[in-house]
C-alpha cells in the first residue's frame, strides 16, 4: 500500500505507533514475498541485485531477505558496495 503525504501526516499525528507498526508489517510481508519469489527462481536466476540511494535501506533489506531465504533452506552471500572499495 502506498500513502499520500497528507495520509502519512494524519496517521503520525493521530496514532504514530499504530502507523509505524503497520509500516513494519507491510515491509516484513514484502521481504517474505520477495524471498519466496527468489526461492522459486534460484536455479534460473541465482543472483539478485538491490539498488537505491545511500541510506535507503539496501543493506538492511538484503540481510532480511537473506534471513527469509535461510528459512527456505537457501544459503546466500551479500556484497555491500559500502565494503567493496579499498580504504587507505
Amino acid at each position: 500500500m502506498s500513502y499520500k503525504l497528507a495520509e502519512i501526516n494524519e496517521a503520525l499525528r493521530s496514532d504514530p505507533k499504530a502507523f509505524l507498526d503497520e509500516c513494519d508489517r507491510q515491509y516484513a510481508e514484502k521481504v517474505q514475498r520477495t524471498a519466496k519469489t527468489i526461492a522459486k527462481q534460484v536455479e534460473r536466476c541465482p543472483i539478485v541485485l538491490l539498488s537505491g540511494p545511500s541510506g535507503s535501506g539496501k543493506t538492511t533489506t538484503a540481510m532480511k531477505i537473506a534471513e527469509a531465504l535461510a528459512e527456505h533452506g537457501i544459503q546466500s552471500q551479500s556484497l555491500s558496495m559500502d565494503n567493496y572499495y579499498k580504504t587507505y
